[in-house]
């Protein structure tokens, strides 16, 4: 049942940057939905178990780096990979938000959140967080969409 559900929603492919006491990381995401128009709001949700989900928790800023087409290997990169074993952004062009947060240099776009809300959900947190920043970074680039098969 799960691989029917997953693999029926069409969803977008993320980094979300994090950064905490210094300390800054990255995760793969793809469970992201836009909630409110005005305020403007983006939803993520994230496991618990995460390096991200405590330092968004902590900090309460989280960015997201919409990924393109052609930026599979870099969705996997940071997907693969733990925060707690590897810095994930060795190797990787990225500049910093005044909030602290990685901007990867090659995505389609940025958008900086401020959390406003968090509610548990079963193994995963929703993270509900103000739109303060966002811009576009590459204007014709089209978007990466989620694919499970890809990530095996």
């Amino acid at each position: 049942m799960q691989d029917t559900v997953l693999n029926s929603i069409v969803t977008g492919v993320y980094v979300l940057t994090a950064s905490h006491q210094g300390k800054i990381n990255g995760s793969t995401m793809t469970w992201v939905t836009p909630v409110s128009y005005d305020p403007l709001l983006i939803m993520v949700s994230m496991a618990d178990i995460r390096v991200s989900h405590g330092m968004v928790k902590q900090s309460g800023y989280f960015g997201l780096n919409v990924l393109s087409r052609d930026q599979l290997e870099l969705a996997r990169h940071f997907g693969f990979k733990s925060g707690r074993d590897t810095n994930k952004f060795e190797g990787v062009d990225y500049s910093t938000s005044e909030n602290g947060l990685p901007v990867l240099k090659d995505a389609c776009a940025y958008i900086e959140c401020r959390v406003v809300n968090t509610y548990p959900a079963g193994d995963h947190t929703l993270f509900v967080g103000e739109v303060i920043e966002a811009t576009t970074l590459k204007e014709s680039a089209q978007t990466l969409i989620f694919d499970q098969k890809d990530y095996y």
